[in-house]
C-alpha cells in the first residue's frame, strides 16, 4: 500500500508538471481518421523491435523513411525497390535482425494491400475489430495492437487499454504486481488506477499511460526517481 501511494503521488506531482503536461496534450491528435497514418505506425513498430528510441527517431528523420512511411507510395514500388528502399534506413535489433525485420515489413505491406486499408482500418471501427485486425498482420502482438490506435489517439483506445510495455513492467516491479501480458493484465493495471488516481483529476487512461511514457523520459521527474 506505501509503494501503491508512493507511485501515485508521484504520476500526479508529474501530471501538474506544465512541461509533461503540454506533451500530454500535444499528442492528441485526429490521425485515426486516416487509415495510411495506421502504416507509418505499423512500420515504426516493425523498427523499434529490439531498437532503442533513440535510434528509431534518428532513422525516421531520413528522407528514406518519410518515402516508405507514405503507403500509396511505397505500394506503388516493386517488391524489390521496396525492399532496397527499407535496406537504407531500417536499423538491426536485438531481437530481430534487420533482414528479419524487413521480411516482416513487406509481409505487412501484402497483408494491407490484400485486405484493403481502407476496410482494414475504417474510422467507425470498434476496439475489438480494429485489434483483431492489426494482430492479423504476422509480427503484430497484443501490445501493438493496442498502442498503434493509442498513438492516433482513437476515441475506442482512450479508455480501457493499456499496452503493457518495459515502463509498465518497471511499475509492476516496483509495486510488486506482475504485469507482462497486456490481454492478461490491463485491466488489473486500470483497476489499481481507479483506485489509486481519480478520473476527476486524470480522465482517460490514455493520458495515464502517456504520462508514464513522459515522466519517465524526464530526468528529474518523480516518477523517474522513484523508479530508477
Amino acid at each position: 500500500m506505501i509503494k501503491s501511494d508512493f507511485f501515485s503521488n508521484a504520476m500526479l506531482l508529474d501530471y501538474s508538471n506544465n512541461s509533461i503536461r503540454n506533451k500530454i496534450e500535444n499528442s492528441k491528435n485526429e490521425l485515426w481518421k486516416v487509415p495510411e497514418e495506421y502504416w507509418k505506425k505499423i512500420l515504426s513498430n516493425f523498427m523499434h523491435v529490439g531498437t532503442n528510441s533513440k535510434t528509431l527517431i534518428k532513422r525516421q528523420k531520413n528522407n528514406e523513411f518519410s518515402i516508405a512511411s507514405n503507403y500509396n507510395a511505397i505500394i506503388n514500388l516493386t517488391s524489390i525497390e521496396q525492399k532496397e528502399l527499407l535496406l537504407s534506413f531500417v536499423p538491426g535489433g536485438r531481437f530481430r535482425s534487420r533482414e528479419n525485420k524487413i521480411i516482416d515489413i513487406l509481409t505487412a505491406i501484402k497483408t494491407i494491400q490484400e485486405n484493403n486499408i481502407n476496410i482494414l482500418f475504417d474510422k467507425n471501427l470498434k476496439r475489438n475489430v480494429i485489434i483483431r485486425n492489426l494482430n492479423e498482420i504476422d509480427g503484430i502482438g497484443s501490445k501493438q495492437a493496442r498502442n498503434i490506435p493509442m498513438d492516433l489517439y482513437h476515441p475506442e483506445f482512450r479508455n480501457g487499454s493499456i499496452p503493457i510495455d518495459n515502463n509498465w513492467k518497471k511499475v509492476s516491479k516496483y509495486l510488486g504486481y506482475n504485469w507482462s501480458d497486456s490481454d492478461k493484465h490491463e485491466n488489473e493495471i486500470i483497476e489499481w488506477r481507479n483506485n489509486h488516481i481519480g478520473r476527476e483529476i486524470i480522465k482517460e487512461d490514455w493520458e495515464f499511460d502517456r504520462l508514464l511514457y513522459f515522466a519517465l523520459n524526464e530526468v528529474n521527474s518523480n516518477v523517474n526517481k522513484l523508479l530508477k
